[in-house]
């Protein structure tokens, strides 16, 4: 058993490299895990990254460049995802 968000950004753990106990625990466990909830929060700024950039594409290049630092600021704060739209509202 692969625990795929873990898998793709490359995480440590039991479920990236096979978990045999096929156990509700054990899957419990990865979800409470730092690494798990690094790779969901991973995950989803990359989404709304590539979503930001499609839309600011269309804009100009600073709205780019305000898009980057925003979702790199956010990383760097461990600030909530949910920030991101208001960030860039604000901006």
């Amino acid at each position: 058993m692969f625990c795929q968000y873990c898998v793709d950004t490359k995480k440590s753990n039991v479920f990236t490299g096979g978990c045999g106990d096929f156990l509700k625990d054990y899957v419990k466990k990865n979800n409470s895990s730092v690494d798990h909830r690094q790779a969901l929060q991973e995950r989803t700024l990359k989404k709304n990254m590539e979503t930001s950039t499609v839309t600011a594409h269309k804009k100009d290049k600073a709205t780019i460049m305000s898009a980057m630092r925003t979702v790199y600021y956010l990383r760097k704060k461990n600030q909530p995802n949910s920030d991101f739209e208001d960030l860039l509202m604000f901006q």
